[in-house]
């Protein structure tokens, strides 16, 4: 379930105009301990789009949890 929520949120974040990945990379620039973050920060279900937004905002910014 987490791998599939993973690749949704990749999918959405592309999207919105993230950093697009190199083809065959699974990366959008963020780093490899963003989606396990992302998921740590919503354990009991799945954040909405406006919080995966601001989410990756902070990340970004280095407001990490």
């Amino acid at each position: 379930m987490k791998e599939i929520t993973a690749l949704q949120t990749l999918e959405f974040l592309r999207s919105v105009g993230g950093p697009q990945p190199s083809p065959g990379l699974m990366t959008d620039g963020l780093g490899s301990d963003f989606l396990h973050a992302l998921l740590a920060a919503f354990p009991d279900r799945e954040p909405t789009t406006e919080e995966i937004v601001a989410f990756e905002r902070g990340y970004r910014a280095g407001r990490r949890p």
